[in-house]
């Protein structure tokens, strides 16, 4: 005799598992996932978890390079990683840093995984899959994917440091 299951449940456990955020991160929470009519520097503007790297974005001038690229992916981290550093204001600040977030082509999820040459010139590598993504092996994805008008958005939990 089969056992079946309540529809809901079986379409869970095939679907992809939402990521969860690490300890005391929010994650996606308040979090638009598409805001098609903003260009990524907007979009990003727009998350309140993400607004210590907008300050960066707009004090090195990086807003309009990012909102007149034809497709970018941005490896944003939020607010709680620049809280690990211990002086984020430097970071923050510093344009070479913020570059290295962003990769000059507009990446879907199953486009992650492997090597990307950065604003920076320098490369960032992505391992994983689902939902446990790996970015140098030190940052992980706490949001997946926030689409704007001409790139995607993924919410990380570490700031980078350029190669």
């Amino acid at each position: 005799m089969a056992l079946t299951l309540p529809l809901a449940l079986a379409l869970a456990m095939t679907s992809p598992v939402p990521h969860a955020a690490p300890h005391g991160s929010t994650g996606c929470a308040d979090v638009p996932r598409t805001m098609p009519d903003r260009p990524v520097a907007a979009a990003i503007s727009r998350v309140p978890n993400l607004s210590t790297l907008t300050g960066g974005i707009d004090a090195t001038g990086l807003a309009a390079e990012l909102d007149g690229a034809p497709q970018v992916t941005v490896f944003a981290p939020a607010n709680e990683a620049f809280d690990k550093l211990g002086e984020p204001q430097a970071v923050t600040f510093d344009p070479a840093v913020l570059r290295y977030h962003v990769v000059p082509q507009r990446l879907a999820p199953d486009q992650l995984v492997g090597t990307h040459r950065t604003l920076h010139g320098g490369e960032l590598s992505v391992a994983g899959g689902g939902a446990r993504f790996k970015v140098n092996a030190t940052a992980g994805l706490i949001c997946t994917r926030i689409q704007a008008a001409n790139g995607n958005v993924y919410l990380i939990d570490t700031v980078l440091t350029p190669r």
